[in-house]
């Protein structure tokens, strides 16, 4: 028996009305000091109804200054999320996936200053994804994925300082990935696939230390239909690799063209052979020489003098 159950108010009854107050986690106090407190049940499974009508969330919203935790997953709920849920101040954990609750995200859920997780996947919930979801800087993991959510990915997720895992796949998301990323430097994975994404992976993500992986579909970038069998990882150490490789190609070019066009007139000539292997590149195959029209006469041979050279 848990605090504002029905067989709460019947023992109630049988108990000349006593006066008790809900405590935290299910258990309650009566006046009379005829029963204290009993174990609450934590996770609900099977049932439906909405939200407002599981005994989980009654218990709540009896003393939401004291609630942290709310685990409804599984519990084969329908309707929408209750508004009321932003009372709930300090809520820490919200576990409400795997369901079949529709309609969108309440704008409310930005008043839960202290939520740390929550996961809203595997439902059918439509709409955006609310800006006010920036406001929740304690939050560490949040998975809206396997619904059916539109428009873009809101900027304000840039000010999850605390973030560590987000999952968004499997939605109707567009538009670009958020260079405001840069700033989740505790973010260790993020999950995109199958939207309808644009552009490139921001080069921001570069700065993410902490990141391992970002999923993507093959086909991101050009905004195609996602595919829902085939997946891309993309780890930030490989998109560092690409740059450093792309960098220093363009610094060992730099240095070859600036070298060969800095050398003094009359000095001894330097080869294109010299040159390559300077760098240390492999040995180019060898070239036949070219006759200089510039050598000196009385040279002994009576032939031009032979010298490699590189047009400069």
């Amino acid at each position: 028996m848990r605090c504002g159950e029905s067989n709460f108010w019947q023992w109630q009854r049988t108990n000349g009305g006593a006066s008790c107050t809900c405590l935290s986690g299910g258990f309650f106090t009566c006046s009379d000091d005829t029963t204290a407190s009993t174990p609450p049940t934590v996770a609900l499974t099977g049932g439906g109804g909405t939200i407002a009508e599981q005994s989980e969330y009654k218990t709540c919203q009896a003393d939401p200054a004291t609630c942290t935790q709310l685990w409804l997953h599984s519990s084969g709920l329908t309707g929408t999320i209750p508004t009321e849920i932003g009372l709930l101040t300090q809520l820490k954990h919200a576990f409400l996936n795997n369901n079949d609750m529709t309609g969108k995200i309440p704008t409310e859920i930005g008043q839960l200053k202290q939520l740390e997780q929550i996961d809203l996947s595997i439902n059918g919930l439509t709409g955006m994804i609310p800006t006010e979801i920036g406001r929740l800087t304690k939050l560490t993991k949040i998975h809206l994925d396997n619904n059916d959510l539109m428009g873009t990915i809101p900027t304000e997720i840039g000010q999850l300082a605390q973030l560590e895992s987000i999952d968004l796949s499997n939605n109707g998301l567009t538009g670009t990935i958020p260079t405001e990323i840069e700033r989740l430097m505790q973010l260790t994975v993020m999950d995109l696939r199958s939207n309808y994404l644009t552009g490139t992976i921001p080069t921001e993500v570069g700065q993410l230390t902490q990141l391992g992986v970002i999923m993507v579909d093959p086909s991101f970038g050009n905004g195609a239909s996602p595919s829902s069998n085939a997946t891309l990882g993309v780890t930030v150490g490989g998109i560092i690799g690409g740059v450093a490789a792309g960098v220093l190609l363009w610094v060992m070019t730099l240095a070859l063209v600036c070298w060969l066009r800095n050398r003094r007139k009359g000095s001894r000539a330097v080869g294109e052979q010299e040159a390559w292997i300077a760098l240390g590149l492999p040995a180019m195959p060898a070239r036949n020489p070219v006759y200089s029209p510039h050598a000196p006469s009385g040279s002994g041979s009576g032939q031009p003098r032979v010298q490699q050279t590189v047009d400069s």
